[in-house]
């Protein structure tokens, strides 16, 4: 009978053999009793009390110096026969303490319930054996993550290169499993191996929002919708094999899912090409890859705008400039920004001239930086909302383009400053690093905001610039607050 059941995400929860850890010889464990065989262990946990069980949830290594054990051969007998039925991995008994050996009638205990035993010597405190443990899961999670982020670049690479049906192919051999995709009226997309078929996805997942399971002896399915709506999917997934998913598999099914709405949902082929290539980028593909054709050099010279304009994505892609551009959400959620365009540097003096109406920029980039250059180009963003664009740091390229454009400006205020002996360009520097708050600009330069505005209309009448235009505070942010 099948049971059905919502499958949350769940973590990379792993475990220790017990086998490992008693071959670490810097501890000095010895197996006394072998138990039934090699259990997993998620923790060592030091527990001096006498009815252990309330403490355990399965998979302890259960550390005692026996301090709190029973005397009687029954009472041991009750206290083993209680880690054994709430999971205890194993029982470790430091000897040298209260008991110079391990109790026979404890030793006979663990051999009827098959509860492994360990002899812990006197010099190995049990916090080194907690933190051999803690370390290994450590090193396994990691290890396992690298696998798992592995697989994510595989599968991004695969939907660039063909599509579903490699997309398809790729997760069912990741997984070891059959892989069905099928659209939202259950028409077939692609199938890999023993897939689970399209009545039974459709048995499976009628009034059930979310990803479901489905268990039977020796079939384990599971179904993933994706989309943007979990209520209202686009399609599903489906994954089959005759053993349980794990939590990386899971993790593994529900990228694909995201690449499969990259590469469904968007109604032209070359957006959705432009989409799965920066995120690509941010997957680790190596720049010959991911920019073949792209107009975009593969040695560094990107820049990542963040902005909120579709007019100027229009206008950049009529023209023929080379870019990738992605609507952020879609590559990675990201709060008010609703494009992340790659550029030449080259392309900076234009950007700078017609930039969008809100714009991040990230600094100069090589493919590997991606990652970076995102959070740059949305913190700039951030900062950007009085101005309308704003550098991360120093942009290398567009300074010609800056000076261009508003050196005139700077050189004015220059000389003023120099001949009149006044403040300009200290002023207006101040305000415009506070983002245009005069109250907190004053502050900085201990003069009265009324003193600091009295200076910013002289700046205008001395530059020829309207402070008020933001496309005029970004040039001269670029050029005096960098």
């Amino acid at each position: 009978m099948w049971i059905m059941y919502a499958s949350p995400l769940d973590d990379l929860s792993t475990a220790v053999p017990l086998s490992w850890l008693v071959a670490r010889r810097e501890l000095g464990l010895t197996l006394r009793v072998i138990g039934a065989g090699d259990p997993a262990v998620w923790i060592a946990h030091a527990i001096e009390v006498t009815e252990p069980e309330e403490w355990l949830r399965g998979g302890e290594f259960v550390l005692t110096t026996g301090i709190r054990l029973p005397r009687s051969a029954a009472g041991q007998e009750s206290y083993v026969a209680g880690l054994a039925a709430h999971g205890a991995a194993a029982l470790g008994f430091g000897v040298g303490m209260r008991f110079a050996e391990i109790p026979e009638a404890l030793v006979a205990a663990c051999a009827e319930t098959r509860l492994p035993l360990v002899e812990v010597p006197l010099p190995t405190p049990f916090v080194a054996i907690a933190r051999t443990v803690s370390d290994r899961l450590a090193e396994l999670r990691s290890r396992r993550l690298k696998e798992v982020l592995d697989g994510q670049r595989s599968l991004t690479r695969s939907a660039l290169r063909g599509g579903v049906a490699a997309l398809t192919r790729t997760l069912g051999r990741l997984i070891e499993g059959g892989v069905l995709v099928a659209g939202a009226e259950g028409g077939c997309l692609a199938r890999h191996g023993a897939a689970p078929s399209v009545h039974e996805l459709h048995v499976e997942t009628a009034g059930r929002p979310g990803a479901v399971a489905a268990l039977a002896p020796g079939k384990n399915q599971e179904f993933v919708p994706f989309g943007p709506s979990a209520q209202s999917p686009m399609g599903w997934i489906g994954i089959q094999r005759t053993w349980p998913f794990g939590s990386s598999e899971r993790l593994l099914v529900q990228h694909a899912a995201a690449l499969l709405a990259l590469l469904l949902v968007e109604p032209t082929a070359e957006r959705t090409e432009q989409v799965v290539l920066l995120r690509g980028l941010l997957d680790g593909f190596t720049a010959a890859d991911a920019l073949r054709g792209c107009a975009l050099p593969d040695r560094g010279g990107l820049h990542l705008v963040a902005h909120d304009d579709d007019a100027w994505v229009s206008g950049w892609e009529r023209k023929g400039r080379p870019g990738l551009h992605a609507p952020a959400a879609m590559v990675r959620a990201t709060p008010d920004i609703t494009w992340m365009s790659l550029i030449a540097a080259e392309d900076l003096p234009r950007l700078v001239e017609r930039a969008p109406r809100r714009a991040g920029v990230s600094s100069s980039l090589v493919a590997e930086d991606l990652g970076r250059g995102w959070s740059e180009a949305a913190a700039a963003f951030d900062r950007a909302a009085p101005m309308g664009l704003v550098a991360a740091g120093e942009v290398a390229g567009s300074r010609r383009a800056v000076d261009q454009l508003a050196g005139a400006w700077v050189a004015a205020l220059t000389s003023y400053d120099e001949e009149q002996g006044t403040a300009l360009v200290p002023t207006l520097t101040a305000w415009l690093g506070q983002h245009g708050n005069a109250d907190r600009a004053a502050t900085e330069l201990g003069c009265h905001r009324h003193t600091l505005r009295h200076r910013l209309r002289k700046v205008g009448e001395v530059a020829g610039v309207d402070l008020d235009d933001p496309r005029t505070r970004a040039l001269l942010t670029l050029a005096l607050v960098g």
